[in-house]
Order: structure tokens, then C-alpha cells, then sequence
């Protein structure tokens, strides 16, 4: 099974809020503990509500196709070797420094569409990576959410049950501790 929390935090995220969302090889639609809350805020932005709509905007960067870079507005499927080159020309485009050197030309206009979306003084934004993502994705999403996040990306205490004493012990300590008294 996915571990969700790193390093003793778990990020969460208001999808309601965020203007712009980055996934990177994440299903979190649908393979996540908190997947029916995260769509359900994700699909308050796309409906239609006393004649207007707020869409935010859905990118999805991924190896294998997943339920969730299904429903993004611009997906790409991308080699894993790939996501640096293509994070840092982002990173450099929303510092006002664009280079797309070595970019095809999907990169290219995911980095430009993207950077634009998060132009604006108050866009938030929240970059969510999938738990079998290297390291340097995770500590590149936690840089964006610190910049963008706004409300939309928090880290919160990690609970684990495995780390609780009351959880230890197997099969017999539970049947005993069931049957007492």
C-alpha cells in the first residue's frame, strides 16, 4: 500500500481553492485516502452556479494514464526521466526567465500555458505528486505549494496506526483483549 505522509507530515489539499492544479503521477482522484473529498472540491470549480462558473485549471504530468490525468484539462504523458526538465523551464518561466531549451513541443506549451495560469497576484495553486514519485518531485512539489499554495496546500501531523502501541500485537493479543470480561 501508498504511504501518504513523509517525513512525519502529509500534505492535503483544497482543491475548491486552488486556481491551478499540478499533478505529477498522481491518482489522487481516485487511489487516495481522501480521493471522494478531493474530487467533490475539484468538481465544486466546474459547475455552473447562478449562471457563472470559477474553473480552475488541471494539469496533469504522468508516466502510465491514471482515472485522475484523465479528467485534466491539459495532460501529458511524460517519461519519468523527463519531469525535471520539464519542472525547472516551469520554474523558470513563472520567475519571469523562460527556457525551453531540450522541450518538445507539448512540453513547451504545457510550461507556457501553465506559467500563465499562475501569472496573476492571486492565483493559488497546488502541485500534488503521486507516492511512488522519486524524492526530487516531492521536494519540488513542497517548493510550489510554499509559493502557491495559499490556502489550498497545507501539511498536517502524519497519523499512522502502526506507530500507536495500542495497534501492536497480532491475531491472538486482539481475540483475547475481544473475549475479556
Amino acid at each position: 500500500l501508498a504511504r501518504y505522509d513523509r517525513e512525519g507530515g502529509q500534505a492535503d489539499f483544497d482543491f475548491a481553492a486552488a486556481d491551478v492544479i499540478l499533478s505529477l503521477g498522481s491518482d489522487c482522484f481516485y487511489q487516495h485516502p481522501a480521493a471522494l473529498r478531493y474530487v467533490r472540491a475539484f468538481s465544486s470549480r466546474r459547475r455552473r452556479e447562478q449562471g457563472k462558473a470559477s474553473l480552475n485549471r488541471f494539469y496533469a504530468l504522468e508516466p502510465t494514464l491514471s482515472l485522475t490525468g484523465a479528467m485534466a484539462d491539459f495532460r501529458l504523458a511524460l517519461a519519468p526521466d523527463r519531469f525535471p526538465a520539464v519542472l525547472n523551464a516551469l520554474a523558470a518561466a513563472v520567475d519571469g526567465t523562460p527556457r525551453a531549451e531540450g522541450l518538445s513541443a507539448q512540453e513547451e506549451a504545457l510550461v507556457r500555458d501553465c506559467a500563465a495560469q499562475l501569472a496573476g497576484p492571486a492565483k493559488a495553486g497546488v502541485c500534488v505528486v503521486g507516492e511512488e514519485m522519486p524524492d526530487e518531485l516531492h521536494q519540488w512539489a513542497d517548493t510550489f505549494n510554499r509559493r502557491f499554495g495559499r490556502g489550498a496546500a497545507r501539511r498536517l501531523s502524519a497519523v499512522r496506526s502502526d506507530a500507536d502501541p495500542r495497534s501492536r500485537g497480532g491475531l491472538d493479543e486482539l481475540m483475547t483483549a475481544l473475549t475479556a470480561d
